[in-house]
């Protein structure tokens, strides 16, 4: 690795893509699930990042995998390990379909007291999209600086 690089989200969309092909799953997913965040800029709300899911993931599909509000619920479990005030949660069946490609998770509205409902999500799939919305994304917006990796030593401003 050259050590005196910049990195931009098409860097980061190649290392997602990389790990997909090892069949790196969760760290694919975990990298993935950032995404809209740096798209969005400095301080995501919430409201920002769904925003972006719904436009450049979405993108008006009438059966999404997930939904924006999903998937920044399952940002935050995954990311942060713990539930998220709409009663989100994550786990994985005796199988551990994790281990297969898939996570189940289970939504609870807690606002209208609806039964759970369970979704599977199949990780390749999610990832993927995020990947194909992140390249419209830069497709149409340009590119993301995220950071230049230095080695002060051996690098020149």
């Amino acid at each position: 690795m050259d050590i005196c690089n910049n990195y931009t989200l098409s860097s980061l969309l190649d290392v997602v893509k990389t790990e997909l092909s090892a069949k790196h799953l969760i760290p694919a997913l975990f990298i993935a699930l950032t995404i809209p965040d740096i798209c969005c800029g400095k301080n995501t709300p919430k409201e920002k990042y769904i925003k972006w899911y719904d436009t450049w993931v979405v993108c008006g599909d009438p059966k999404p995998i997930i939904t924006g509000n999903d998937c920044y619920n399952l940002r935050c479990s995954i990311l942060h390990s713990g539930s998220v005030d709409d009663g989100f949660a994550l786990s994985c069946d005796s199988r551990n379909d994790i281990h297969l490609g898939h996570i189940i998770t289970i939504i609870t509205d807690n606002k209208s007291g609806d039964d759970n409902k369970n979704i599977r999500i199949n990780i390749n799939e999610l990832t993927e999209r995020i990947i194909d919305g992140a390249e419209s994304f830069i497709n149409q917006k340009g590119d993301v600086e995220l950071f230049r990796l230095m080695d002060y030593g051996k690098c020149k401003n």
